[in-house]
């Protein structure tokens, strides 16, 4: 392996400290392990190596990795999250925190001021917030299977927009004298792509190297439908049919009492 290569790995990041799995690709295992997320894509992660997608310890091995082998790789604190810092542990006012309409509850996450944080204690009058990222001080344990690379240039285009933003099979990818991209519905409206785009576009023009890079966006007009209460031909009274019968038997009875009368 080596810089620009694309390839996709499941993985498992294991908390070692007290052995607990935090995050993985594998859905069943996510499950087991009481960790699932219905809004994660549980799928082999694509990362475009050379690009401080991932941790250096961890790219490095990636670097000698051979497909379909499963490797180990141990991360320090300083190299993840860093060290704890006590003072980003703070005590507020828990008629502050109710203010900002959040309901003090120990290991709710919140975010205040535009820090993410963890509600550890609550006492009658204060909160105590841990703005410390989950993992930092932890020592984590990667456990990874290269299980694909990128080779054919769609699969290298379809690998670069999964290494930002995901759904690279969602894409039309045309190839001639540029690199032509119809996106999918999502793109249209997602702020995620808007923000991913220009980095998708970086890569592309390093590693594909195309004369010029086309995206393409699709909206179509509406076919015209028929509607929905217009009845069917064969539901259709005819002419001459039911309805003209029965006003022949009123006529016809019409005149029956007027003979009578006579």
């Amino acid at each position: 392996m080596e810089k620009n290569d694309i390839i996709y790995m499941d993985y498992e990041v294991w908390i070692k400290d007290d052995d607990r799995l935090y995050e993985t690709t594998k859905e069943e295992l996510a499950k087991e392990h009481d960790i699932y997320d219905a809004s994660f894509s549980y799928a082999p992660r694509a990362i475009i190596l050379g690009k401080g997608q991932t941790f250096p310890s961890l790219e490095d091995s990636l670097t000698k990795a051979e497909i379909d082998k499963e490797y180990e790789v141990e991360i320090p604190p300083e190299e993840a999250f860093g060290k704890r810092d006590a003072e980003l542990v703070r005590l507020l006012p828990i008629s502050r925190i109710i203010r900002l309409g959040i309901t003090p509850d120990v290991g709710k996450e919140v975010e205040i001021e535009g820090k993410k944080g963890t509600i550890t204690f609550v006492t009658a009058s204060r909160v105590r917030i841990d703005f410390n990222h989950p993992l930092a001080g932890k020592t984590l344990l990667y456990r990874y299977k290269v299980v694909k690379k990128a080779e054919k240039p769609e699969e290298k285009i379809a690998g670069i927009i999964d290494a930002y933003y995901g759904k690279g099979e969602d894409f039309d990818i045309k190839i001639g004298e540029g690199i032509e991209l119809t996106l999918p519905d999502i793109c249209k409206y997602d702020h995620r792509w808007h923000e991913m785009k220009y980095l998708v576009i970086s890569d592309l023009r390093e590693i594909m190297e195309p004369e010029k890079i086309v995206f393409v966006e699709e909206y179509r007009g509406k076919k015209k439908e028929e509607k929905e209460d217009r009845e069917p031909e064969e539901k259709r009274p005819k002419k001459g049919g039911k309805r003209g019968s029965k006003k022949a038997k009123e006529k016809k009875k019409s005149e029956k009492d007027g003979d009578s009368e006579k």
